[in-house]
């Protein structure tokens, strides 16, 4: 009899150690569900990420390619010939440029010679006396610094006499 009262005894903590392991089954199973859940959830975005992808790579060929329009390579052709078409005309607008910067520097030094023959006679740097007489409303050539024979005939200031 005593078996029989130790195992009285003990039912109402082995009714509630049944009750813990059950709630602990049903927690378990709890979690495979979503465990499964998540691992579904999971996959299916990496699907969506791999077709995301996919269709990606589908778009950018069909946008390199451009098969559906057979025009589209002239037109390509045609712009690329525009292209060289306004780099030479670039080039050729540079080179005239240039040019008249060029012919515009030699039309200045032949006014600048010709300064220099009108003034070589009076030129006080000559050495020669001038020729032409002296006029009221004439130029008169002053130097811009001390008179000597080494001074430039380019650096002399003209002055109208008044």
């Amino acid at each position: 009899m005593s078996s029989e009262s130790t195992a009285k005894a003990q039912e109402p903590g082995l009714a509630a150690q049944n009750e813990v392991v059950d709630k602990l089954k049903r927690g378990l199973d709890q979690m495979k569900g979503k465990l499964g859940e998540l691992t579904a959830k999971r996959n299916q975005l990496v699907n969506r990420g791999r077709v995301a992808a996919a269709q990606s790579q589908v778009y950018d060929a069909l946008k390199s390619l451009d098969a559906g329009d057979p025009t589209s390579a002239i037109c390509r052709y045609e712009e690329n010939i525009r292209r060289r078409e306004a780099t030479v005309r670039g080039q050729q607008e540079l080179a005239a440029s240039s040019l008249d910067g060029q012919f515009a520097s030699l039309g200045d030094l032949g006014e600048q010679t010709e300064v220099e023959a009108r003034l070589a006679p009076s030129s006080p740097w000559s050495g020669r006396p001038s020729t032409t007489k002296a006029h009221p409303r004439r130029h008169r050539i002053t130097g811009s610094g001390p008179r000597n024979a080494n001074m430039d005939p380019l650096h002399v200031q003209f002055r109208l006499d008044m």
